[in-house]
Formats: structure tokens, C-alpha cells, sequence
């Protein structure tokens, strides 16, 4: 896990709380939430965090396309990618 997010969220839980958590204890924190989000993800395909954006998967159905050099087809199974799209306040805040 980066390091420079472990002490990005040590530093704000510090100032909010005035309580100093270890790294080791941040990590689990922070990886069980990501590991939430995966898993919410997978089973409902959608995840919105308030305030921050949502996440979601999009289905993608087999295809098949062409090789540019050869002009082979290829087949390209079916497969689900992830969309995020960043909430208003997110947005905004990235772009002051």
C-alpha cells in the first residue's frame, strides 16, 4: 500500500481526532475499505461514495475485430471494465 496515503489519513485522523494511530493499524483500516469497496463492487457492480464519486462496472459482450497487419479476425471475449466518475465536490476541489 502506498506509504504517502498511509500518512496522508495518519495526519487527518491526528488533526481531527488528536489520537495517534500506528501505520501497521492504518493499513489494515485502509485496506479493509478497500477491500469493502471491491467486494460491494463485485456484488452489486456499483459503489457511490458521497461526496466523492461512483464507481461501477460496465459490461463489455464479445466482439470480434480485425487485426490491423494481418487482417485476421480475432475474437475478444466478453468482460466487465470499471467506471468511476468523480462527484461534483470532487471535481471541484481538484480544480481550485
Amino acid at each position: 500500500m502506498n506509504n504517502e496515503l498511509i500518512k496522508c489519513v495518519q495526519d487527518i485522523v491526528m488533526s481531527n481526532t488528536g489520537r495517534k494511530y500506528a501505520k501497521e493499524e492504518l493499513k489494515e483500516i485502509v485496506g479493509a475499505t478497500f477491500k469493502a469497496l471491491k467486494d460491494t463492487l463485485v456484488k452489486n457492480g456499483v459503489v457511490k461514495v458521497r461526496g466523492f464519486g461512483i464507481f461501477e462496472t460496465q459490461y463489455h459482450p464479445e466482439k470480434t475485430i480485425l487485426h490491423p497487419k494481418t487482417k485476421e479476425e480475432i475474437i475478444v471475449s466478453d468482460y466487465n471494465s470499471i467506471k468511476f466518475r468523480a462527484g461534483t465536490s470532487l471535481k471541484k476541489e481538484v480544480n481550485e
